[in-house]
């Protein structure tokens, strides 16, 4: 006789083993989510701050970076998870005032906190350095866990380097 199907107890093994999997992939998985969405924030203020760097460099003169809610105007108030523009800071006072706008970023995602220790704005002279406004940019998820924390160091020449 030929048996076409499963037998009960090759069934409840089955059963017993995908379960153990997901017992020990699901966690896993979630805190991978949360290190990337950590991560990817990270890198988009990283980008953020090498692109203005460089634009400073490019075009000879000042380019600042200011924390900003309504991405019009720069809001010392605000955090830097709501947002930020990069502009041409002609007058280098690292406020946004009929100076053009180059890039705005929208807010991060709300789970994710972001401080610097160096102020409410980065200004980049036009050889690269970082006016008098460096720091480190550190970004934490709202679980707590230190395992999600990461930085950017922004040096006093301008070089940004990310640390986990």
């Amino acid at each position: 006789m030929k048996n076409n199907g499963f037998t009960l107890i090759e069934l409840l093994v089955t059963v017993v083993i995908m379960a153990i999997l997901l017992t020990v992939g699901v966690p896993s998985f979630n805190r991978m989510i949360l290190k990337n969405a950590v991560d990817g924030d990270r890198d988009t203020l990283f980008n953020n701050l090498i692109y203005a760097r460089t634009e400073a460099i490019k075009r000879g003169q000042k380019i600042s970076i200011c924390k900003s809610i309504n991405l019009t105007t720069c809001d010392a108030t605000a955090a830097w998870g709501d947002g930020w523009i990069v502009f041409e800071d002609t007058d280098g006072n690292g406020a946004l005032s009929n100076e053009t706008i180059l890039r705005v970023q929208d807010a991060l995602k709300r789970d994710i906190s972001v401080s610097f220790d160096g102020g409410n704005f980065v200004t980049f002279d036009g050889l690269g350095k970082a006016s008098g406004t460096s720091g480190t940019f550190s970004f934490s998820h709202s679980s707590g866990d230190a395992a999600y924390d990461r930085t950017i160091t922004l040096s006093s020449t301008g070089r940004s380097r990310k640390a986990s």
